[in-house]
């Protein structure tokens, strides 16, 4: 089984969606090379321009037009347009920030203290988040409305701020003590979750809390609505959706709840049944795939004409499969998904359809897609051969005539109104619609990103003279919440019931044995250990006809030791034993043999050239040459995971390079690392072979895609460094002899990639497949 992702728990940080390193305004791009450098592109105003040029930056947020980004020093600064408000409110000075958010016309800023700075539009009564600001410090997670923010702070209560008619400025507190006082308590809050114009929050026992704004012109007069359509009672899964005006939570057993305008639920279409694995939200509606493979849409009248359905109201709509529940993606009027052989399946209102309606344009016929993404009103394609496809609204990038030629491409990405798809050399091209500048095609553009600058020419397409850009990481589609895993086009990693995505695209699985520990990555000065336990669990109801009982692994610890320029050994541990249900980070570690630290959510400690950052949940360590990411999962999230025995929590584990193959003086090995062997193909391993029912115990360990065998990558303590393959005290090696150990059997041959990212490690299973 190959590494998709089944269901994503999502956290979202900004209105139209955004990922570290990739961002988009209406018109307007924004992206990151290898050294921090930003590009952007798109149109000059809307944020197309007037970035910063030096070198550093290392994570983009978007407002509607124009972006804020954050440097590695800790200091932000933001470019764009900021509508009608003549004396936006400026960013703050001084550094000390460690992560950025943003809505629509406002940005917000952390430091590893949890206090918070906002920025951007203020324009008197209305409201739009750069006001207003909460004082006190301990937030762990920011989440924005159309026109507000909402915070999450680590005692478990919720500050918000912005404008009253999209959810801001409502005294939460003085509600939440009347409920109190009636006899509903809600006990700390560990999930916010946004749609346009208010939030959902759930507490510790599954309790849902809603309010929202008018959502009328007049905020002067506007009400705070604390919804009557929030469910009661309490055990409600995460909220993983939101359309325009309401919201949907995944319940364990796959069934789903649904709040909010009632239109958008529907009473009439909305699912009944349980065992849903993905839910993503449309404008006004919602589809959700389940784990047989079938779509469900519910929402308007209007929203769910597929090729074969006369869309009656009262009538659920059932998308015949079976779909990859990893490829779903919701636009405002449409939804999109991939059958098994890669096959574009479109249902949606008629004119992003055009099912019966000659203003939608229609996806192509052919098999072997393997990437769909979605903005505002049409959706882009990339299939394996490297084609790129656009179809939906045509004056909004839909027009498959204008979306770019040639088998060469490898990543796509999104802004409201266009899309962007980029090649292995970091060339780009973008179509669809950019404000000021037009419409771009059908011979597309020749605009790339550039240093502070970037241009629109809707003239002939050319190339790009740029390289070294990377997308790093696309969206799920207009305003919705950040569902980046599903976007990005080459990762690796390793978690679950450890599933591994190599570099260029390789994939296998690594069972381990019970409380071992494993190298994942050697390279010079640095050494990744992952440790691996065994657990049983359940797929599917017990009731299922596909029900299974495993036995299998998850990935429960991570070590990571990196010698600094000065010499300085750092070594820093992540346990999931330690994740409590906020999902909160938690790490320690030492410095030579100084006493030990800890690492809290939003802290970040220096030593010479490596950096140790924390946000809510996940670990960033980042070494010259690489950067290891560890996020903890909790299997309450994960649709797939029922019953499981002694873990209440799993590790993902995630590694980029940050420079080229060839500029490795030592080229990496471990498990993981090994790939990086320079011939740019992937090569993949041993995969379990799951059975439709019954148990079933997991034994793949990467054969094929190894040099040597398990047992080599052995280590004795979680900072050993020394093993068969060891890299850490190098000052000089080659790659792995692909040509030898293939002709002897011990890897498998390797094949021609797609995948131009440096990302590999661990992720999430594809469950729903098995």
């Amino acid at each position: 089984m190959l590494t998709a992702i089944a269901f994503i728990p999502i956290i979202f940080q900004g209105w139209t969606g955004e990922c570290n390193g990739r961002s988009s305004t209406y018109t307007g791009y924004a992206t990151l090379d290898e050294n921090g450098v930003i590009g952007t592109w798109g149109e000059p105003g809307m944020g197309g321009d007037g970035a910063p040029t030096d070198a550093g930056w290392k994570k983009i947020v978007q407002s509607r037009n124009g972006f804020a980004a954050l440097h590695t020093n800790g200091h932000v600064t933001s470019w764009g347009d900021f509508g009608t408000d003549p004396d936006p409110i400026p960013p703050p000075t001084g550094g000390g920030f460690v992560d950025i958010f943003s809505n629509k016309w406002a940005f917000v800023a952390m430091n590893a203290a949890g206090q918070l700075s906002s920025w951007g539009k203020a324009n008197s009564y209305v409201g739009f988040g750069a006001e207003d600001t909460p004082t006190r410090g301990g937030f762990v997670q920011v989440v924005s409305s159309g026109h507000s923010f909402a915070a999450l702070n680590s005692d478990g209560t919720i500050d918000t701020w912005g404008g009253p008619g999209t959810g801001g400025l409502v005294d939460i507190n003085s509600e939440l003590a009347r409920r109190a006082l009636a006899g509903q308590n809600y006990t700390n809050f560990v999930q916010l979750f946004p749609n346009f114009y208010g939030f959902s929050a759930r507490d510790s026992n599954g309790r849902i809390f809603v309010w929202a704004g008018c959502g009328t012109s007049d905020y002067a007069t506007c009400s705070k609505d604390f919804s009557k359509d929030a469910p009661s009672g309490d055990g409600f899964g995460p909220i993983v959706a939101s359309s325009q005006r309401a919201f949907v939570a995944l319940n364990a057993d796959g069934s789903i709840t649904c709040w909010g305008q009632q239109d958008h639920c529907n009473v009439n279409r909305r699912p009944t049944r349980a065992g849903f694995v993905r839910v993503v939200g449309m404008g006004f509606g919602f589809s959700a795939i389940h784990s047989d493979g079938t779509a469900q849409c519910w929402g308007t009248w209007d929203m769910c004409f597929t090729s074969s359905t006369s869309n009656e109201y009262q009538t659920p709509v059932i998308i015949p499969g079976p779909l990859q529940p990893s490829s779903l993606v919701g636009g405002d009027i449409a939804a999109c998904a991939l059958t098994q052989d890669g096959t574009i399946v479109l249902w949606g209102r008629r004119d992003g359809t055009g099912y019966g309606d000659t203003r939608g344009r229609q996806p192509p016929t052919t098999s072997g897609w393997v990437t769909i993404i979605a903005n505002q009103y049409s959706f882009a394609g990339l299939n394996a051969d490297g084609s790129v496809a656009a179809w939906g609204t045509p004056w909004r990038g839909g027009e498959p005539l204008n979306a770019p030629p040639g088998n060469d491409w490898v990543a796509l990405t999104a802004a409201t109104w266009s899309f962007s798809a980029i090649k292995a050399t970091g060339e780009i091209a973008a179509w669809g619609y950019f404000g000021s500048n037009g419409y771009v095609g059908p011979n597309y553009n020749k605009d790339y990103p550039q240093a502070g600058g970037g241009h629109m020419d809707g003239s002939v397409w050319y190339p790009g003279s740029g390289t070294g850009w990377s997308f790093d990481a696309a969206g799920d589609g207009y305003n919705k919440p950040n569902t980046c895993p599903n976007g990005y086009f080459d990762t690796a990693s390793a978690s679950g019931d450890p599933h591994l995505a190599l570099p260029h695209g390789g994939v296998a699985d690594f069972r381990g044995e019970h409380m071992q520990l494993y190298n994942f990555l050697s390279a010079a000065n640095l050494s990744l250990n992952v440790m691996t336990e065994l657990a049983d669990f359940e797929l599917y109801p017990a009731d299922h006809p596909r029900h299974k009982r495993i036995h299998g692994s998850f990935i429960t610890q991570a070590h990571v030791v990196a010698r600094t320029n000065t010499s300085k050994m750092v070594r820093a541990s992540f346990f999931a034993s330690m994740i409590g249900e906020l999902n909160i980070a938690w790490a320690n570690g030492t410095i030579d043999s100084g006493p030990v630290f800890k690492l809290g959510p939003k802290m970040q400690k220096v030593v010479d050239d490596v950096t140790l950052v924390t946000d809510y949940s996940t670990l960033r360590v980042t070494t010259p040459e690489f950067e290891i990411t560890v996020a903890p999962n909790p299997f309450t999230s994960l649709s797939w995971t029922r019953n499981v025995v002694g873990i209440h929590h799993q590790l993902d584990v995630k590694v980029k390079a940050r420079v080229a193959e060839d500029k490795m003086v030592v080229a990496p090995h471990g498990i993981v690392g090994q790939g990086w062997d320079g011939d740019g193909k992937a090569i993949d391993g041993e995969l379990d072979a799951y059975p439709d029912s019954g148990e079933f115990t997991t034994y793949a360990m990467a054969k094929g895609a190894i040099e040597g065998t398990p047992n080599d990558y052995k280590v004795a303590t979680p900072y050993a460094t020394g093993f068969k393959f060891s890299r850490f005290d190098a000052t000089s090696a080659s790659p792995r002899d692909v040509a030898a150990l293939v002709a002897t059997g011990e890897l498998n041959k390797p094949k021609l990639a797609k995948f131009t990212g440096h990302i590999v490690g661990s992720t999430e299973y594809n469950f729903t497949e098995v």
